[in-house]
């Protein structure tokens, strides 16, 4: 199922052309004609997207050694239908910096999907059920987002100069999103060649819990980050430097602390939660939330590029990316294996953080070395100590 969901969101990025962020930055980002034109673009994307899944379910289940892909993939699918049918309102509310609708919407469904899911596996031990629990929830929240959210009465509309302008904002986000799947993906699409399904799984674990932290920053910053930064458009250096500079601060402060609890007790948590089976989880769980700390703290300012609506620069960072990435796992392989492509994978921000600096905060005037130096020494300090206290 990780590599499902690695694929199909690897076909979500893939076709990417940035209608959400358009339409929070775009200044025609609520003309019911602009709407529609950028929902009858997403429900035929959803279309494609599917058809894309069955055709290639075959070749991966092949690539992989694992039959059941061929099966499970074009039903998992059916997922970018039901989200093609999501309303635009989603865009809308994030753009007036309206959250608690669409925020209740969200947390229900996965409530919901997460009862549901539940409920089969005590029933039938079977992947299917995490299938199940996904289309459920991309089906819920489609239908809840129309019922709900107050926004445009959708139907399928073409205006030529929306949809160029859909494109024209999306051109170098398309590629960019293409560099951020592979950014994203790299570890799970190489070591799920490289380990055996259970090393995999047992490795997968570990990724989703140490993403926790990181997840709920990156999701802030897309949907409420994002729009304020577009917002604050007219603001003069100083003026958006101090209110970047607040906004980050309580971003810190809330996500460092929990991340920290990860990094010193990772290996406790999974002993706690799981067998003896999955016990290499929990030097893995540390690692990759150690990992996380610089990317927490850069997740907040990554957003001012594209409110800015410079994607070309957007691009150039995540080309870095990717390169530095790759080089770190590839060099941690030919070390230690598996395990240095994990420890690869995760210090790989390190060497990214200088080129983040040069090609996108100094050029907007929000580089804060001292806040960032905070952001890493403080939780390296206290991870530290925490270790040197319980081990």
């Amino acid at each position: 199922m990780t590599l499902i969901t690695t694929f199909l969101v690897g076909l979500h990025m893939f076709s990417d052309i940035g209608i959400g962020p358009s339409i929070v930055q775009n200044k025609r980002g609520e003309e019911p004609s602009f709407l529609n034109t950028a929902w009858t673009i997403q429900i035929v994307r959803g279309v494609v997207l599917w058809a894309c899944s069955c055709f290639l379910a075959w070749p991966l289940a092949a690539l992989y050694g694992l039959p059941e892909v061929a099966w499970i993939l074009p039903v998992a699918a059916l997922t970018a239908v039901a989200q093609g049918f999501n309303s635009t309102a989603l865009f809308t509310s994030n753009r007036q910096l309206s959250f608690g609708r669409v925020t209740a919407i969200e947390l229900g469904t996965q409530g919901a999907a997460t009862l549901l899911m539940v409920s089969l596996a005590w029933i039938y031990h079977s992947v299917w059920v995490l299938v199940a629990g996904n289309l459920f929830a991309a089906v819920a929240k489609a239908i809840l987002s129309h019922a709900v959210l107050r926004g445009a009465r959708h139907r399928l509309h073409w205006d030529r100069e929306a949809a160029v302008s859909l494109v024209r904002f999306g051109r170098w986000l398309f590629f960019g999103t293409l560099l951020t799947y592979f950014c994203l993906s790299a570890d799970r699409l190489v070591l799920g060649y490289f380990m055996t399904s259970t090393e995999f799984g047992v490795y997968s674990l570990a990724f989703i819990l140490s993403q926790v932290v990181f997840s709920m920053v990156q999701h802030l910053s897309d949907k409420v980050v994002f729009p304020v930064y577009a917002r604050l458009g007219n603001c003069g250096p100083e003026e958006l430097r101090a209110k970047v500079y607040r906004l980050r601060r309580t971003v810190l402060v809330g996500a460092l602390p929990p991340l920290c609890v990860l990094a010193v007790g990772g290996p406790g948590i999974i002993n706690l939660l799981y067998d003896t089976r999955y016990q290499n989880a929990g030097w893995m769980l540390r690692i990759l939330a150690i990992g996380s700390i610089i990317p927490i703290s850069t997740a907040t300012l990554s957003p001012l590029i594209l409110a800015r609506g410079d994607s070309f620069r957007h691009l150039i960072v995540l080309a870095s990316r990717l390169a530095l990435t790759v080089g770190a796992m590839i060099t941690g392989g030919l070390i230690a294996g598996s395990a240095g492509l994990i420890i690869g994978y995760a210090f790989s921000p390190v060497l990214l953080y200088p080129v983040l600096v040069v090609a996108a905060f100094r050029p907007y005037g929000v580089w804060m070395p001292v806040l960032d130096l905070c952001a890493v020494i403080v939780p390296v300090s206290f991870i530290a100590l925490g270790l040197w206290i319980f081990n």
